[in-house]
């Protein structure tokens, strides 16, 4: 099985690693709180507790979105994971991928297996090296989907 993870901005990462300093600045505090120490008392634990718990599950969720977002090909089937959320996709409800150069984004549209006539879509960030092999490995799953790429155009010279 072929994997592809999903492409993240820099800036993703700089927001999510600043929210998981305050985060573990807020647990650390709050066990401090807990065990009493220095001046810090904590009035009530449960909060502190809560506090810990929530933080420690946020943190935990951010890895996960971060680190487990991936497109994956099986031999008859595209997975589609994002954190906790996993979409399989047959290859025979696959109709049409579209991919914007321009701002890294794909578009793969797939018939809805509970009604005939209705189209779903499903958005994918892909590095642009990850792109070729993505079709590839797309086309090798369907052979008759279709494929558009909308490239950047080239800026003109003044």
């Amino acid at each position: 099985m072929k994997k592809y993870r999903q492409a993240f901005p820099k800036s993703a990462f700089i927001i999510y690693g600043v929210l998981n300093v305050v985060s573990l600045a807020a647990i650390v505090f709050s066990s401090l709180k807990l065990a009493g120490t220095g001046e810090l008392v904590s009035y009530f634990p449960v909060l502190d507790v809560t506090t810990i718990a929530v933080f420690v599950a946020f943190m935990v969720l951010t890895a996960l979105l971060l680190f487990r977002a991936y497109y994956a090909f099986t031999e008859k089937t595209l997975v589609l994971c994002r954190g906790l959320f996993r979409t399989v996709l047959d290859r025979d409800l696959l109709a049409k991928f579209v991919y914007d150069e321009a701002t890294a984004v794909g578009a793969l549209y797939y018939a809805d297996p509970h009604s005939s006539d209705v189209a779903r879509y499903v958005v994918l960030h892909l590095r642009k090296r990850d792109l070729e092999p993505f079709v590839e490995d797309l086309r090798r799953l369907k052979s008759d989907v279709v494929v558009e790429i909308n490239l950047v155009p080239p800026k003109a010279e003044v």
